[in-house]
């Protein structure tokens, strides 16, 4: 199998284009959404800044592509996954991402609901990550990761019960008002807005 047959998943080179555009405009409104929530919580905006391979939402070539997170949320660097419609009982998570998590112990964030009214996030640290990896390997080993488009992908993928996630807060992801934001954060809506 070729690099583009993997990260391509089924897709065309136009569709996975069209894809990470997407993908990116969606973790920069969480990335942003939390650092909302993180103001209102302690009135101090945490530096946010756009770190990994797609950082822009454009196409990068395999060879290009490095390990690094996607978003720099102060203090912590940070992976971004979420789910449009609410997860009840399980999501899933790239077998890739949870290794680069724990090998460089960034943080996980899982937004849930985000096409939803009141979308909720799990900000997942490191050493509760590999807790939850463990367990998820000895109940359900090693799945293939789910896909919208063709139903299961060619990547690995751990499965996680949404109830082992009790002793983590859930927060509120507020909504986005231009008018409220730091400038720093402006400059992102501008780009989301440009990519749209």
């Amino acid at each position: 199998m070729s690099d583009n047959d993997y990260r391509f998943d089924n897709r065309t080179k136009k569709e996975f284009i069209k894809d990470i555009k997407q993908a990116h405009i969606k973790e920069l409104e969480i990335a942003i959404r939390i650092c909302i929530d993180k103001h209102e919580k302690d009135s101090k905006w945490p530096t946010l800044i756009p770190t990994g391979t797609d950082a822009m939402g454009d196409f990068v070539e395999s060879h290009k592509v490095v390990s690094d997170p996607d978003f720099y949320i102060e203090p912590d660097c940070v992976e971004i996954t979420c789910s449009n419609p609410i997860c009840n009982k399980v999501f899933h998570q790239k077998v890739n991402k949870v290794t680069k998590c724990l090998e460089h112990e960034y943080a996980l964030v899982f937004a849930n609901g985000l096409g939803q009214a009141d979308p909720k996030y799990l900000y997942i640290n490191a050493t509760q990550l590999a807790t939850l990896t463990e367990l998820s390997k000895a109940t359900y080993g090693i799945k293939l990761h789910p896909t919208k488009n063709s139903g299961i992908s060619n990547k690995e993928a751990y499965r996680y019960n949404i109830s082992w996630f009790d002793e983590i807060e859930w927060h509120n992801l507020p909504e986005i008002d231009a008018k409220k934001i730091p400038s720093d954060y402006s400059k992102y809506l501008d780009l989301i807005h440009a990519k749209k």
